[in-house]
């Protein structure tokens, strides 16, 4: 098994967190068998105009896996949506701006350029982080001009994951998501989650992830935190 899926079997056993959601460890049993038999951790091949990839490394800055989309149908559809664009500080330290692929002729013509059409974002959960889409160039323009926003649409999970380029890719982003949501997230009782959105189970089971049991996640967690202070000290 999976040392990260190994470990987070027995964090959600240690906290009890099983007993609210006794559908975690079944749909976390499932993910070693999608690691073993699809192509979750390898590379796609050269990938054509208008799609965008965002490479996700380790703890150790290794290469994970990577993550495509359409970019071309995304900004064709776009309209059609109630989606908007809002203003996003630009020194945000979640916000993420692969630079390696950053051209200086492109950022020039754009400083140059009176007005500057919104940012794509995408918030991965596994990394915490708002990533860039579409619009790095663009991005890195309004930071030398000296803004101190970005105008940015941020793409909701339900949205976006239409527009991904595989099956592999939206395979992918569910488990990591999943994994990172279930070791994590679900004990940020500040946090508004949409809940119908937030967990994507890969067996087809529901998991709900309602308010109650959100705070009731977080007090196991505190009593496990103190059982462990108890014990150290």
């Amino acid at each position: 098994m999976h040392p990260y899926i190994s470990n987070l079997k027995k964090i959600l056993d240690r906290t009890g967190i099983t007993c609210v959601y006794p559908s975690f460890l079944m749909e976390i049993e499932c993910y070693d068998d999608y690691f073993s038999n699809h192509s979750l951790l390898t590379e796609l091949g050269p990938h054509a105009n208008g799609v965008f990839q965002t490479v996700i490394n380790d703890q150790h800055n290794h290469r994970l896996f990577s993550l495509e989309w359409d970019i071309n149908r995304i900004l064709r559809d776009l309209d059609s949506t109630s989606i908007q664009a809002a203003k996003v500080p630009i020194d945000d330290e979640r916000l993420f701006c692969d630079e390696s692929k950053v051209y200086h002729n492109t950022v020039q013509s754009y400083v140059r350029t009176h007005s500057i059409n919104p940012i794509l974002l995408v918030w991965l959960e596994f990394t915490k982080r708002y990533h860039i889409i579409d619009g790095n160039h663009r991005y890195v323009a309004c930071k030398l001009r000296g803004q101190e926003t970005v105008d940015a649409i941020i793409l909701p999970a339900r949205f976006h994951l239409k527009y991904m380029l595989s099956d592999e890719s939206r395979m992918r982003y569910k488990i990591f998501h999943n994994l990172a949501t279930m070791g994590g997230g679900i004990y940020v009782g500040q946090r508004q989650i949409d809940d119908s959105n937030y967990i994507y189970p890969i067996t087809g089971n529901r998991i709900e992830l309602g308010i109650l049991k959100r705070y009731l996640c977080l007090f196991l967690l505190w009593i496990n935190n103190a059982r462990k202070l108890s014990v150290e000290g």
